[in-house]
């Protein structure tokens, strides 16, 4: 068992180590991104914090889960099919450099929502929306964001360098679907822990 610990470790070292300096440029040109994204969005909500409800949530899917009016498992597989679908498009056809950019602003667009929803989230439900919002989606959300960014800095670099990269592009394509797989597992866990303490709040 702990020859098999220290093999993952070491892979996952050297995988990191390797994704970062061969895609560190797109890794922060995305992350800039989505962080302009997500503070527009949540210093948006936050200047309406008075008047905000969570009638408010732009996420259609979160509001009705807070109301339970959407069960666990069928919020997770809505997300879940959505996250799969947008990673799959991404690989499939982002094939020229207006597409990135577009899928670029659909990243933004992502991220601005992530933002607004989760300001919403703090403020309406008080001290069970800090603990909500920021432990058990918030941070959750962020790791998968991280991961959906790395899948787009490993399209990005096939559509621009071309041949130039491939062999690199190659080995990391290799590994999209363990990454996937990661937010698929960080989402699970993130909205089973969500529904826990959902159990203990009321949302009109």
């Amino acid at each position: 068992m702990k020859e098999k610990t220290e093999k993952f470790k070491s892979v996952f070292l050297n995988f990191s180590s390797r994704l970062i300096s061969v895609y560190k440029y797109y890794l922060l040109v995305f992350f800039v991104l989505f962080l302009i994204g997500f503070l527009t969005g949540l210093i948006t909500a936050s200047g309406y914090s008075k008047d905000l409800t969570c009638d408010n949530l732009i996420n259609p899917y979160m509001l009705d889960f807070l109301k339970k009016e959407m069960t666990f498992f069928s919020y997770f597989l809505t997300v879940g099919i959505i996250f799969l679908l947008l990673c799959i498009l991404t690989m499939l056809l982002v094939r020229n450099k207006l597409l990135i950019v577009l899928n670029t602003i659909i990243m933004m667009i992502f991220a601005y929502i992530f933002g607004f929803d989760l300001c919403v989230i703090i403020v309406c439900l008080g001290l069970a929306g800090v603990v909500c919002g920021i432990f058990f989606w918030g941070i959750p959300w962020l790791f998968i964001f991280v991961i959906y960014l790395i899948i787009m800095s490993i399209q990005a670099k096939r559509v621009i360098c071309k041949d130039v990269c491939a062999k690199y592009s190659k080995e990391f394509c290799k590994l999209i679907w363990m990454l996937v797989g990661c937010a698929l597992v960080i989402m699970l866990v993130s909205i089973l822990l969500f529904s826990i303490i959902h159990i203990f709040i009321i949302v009109e």
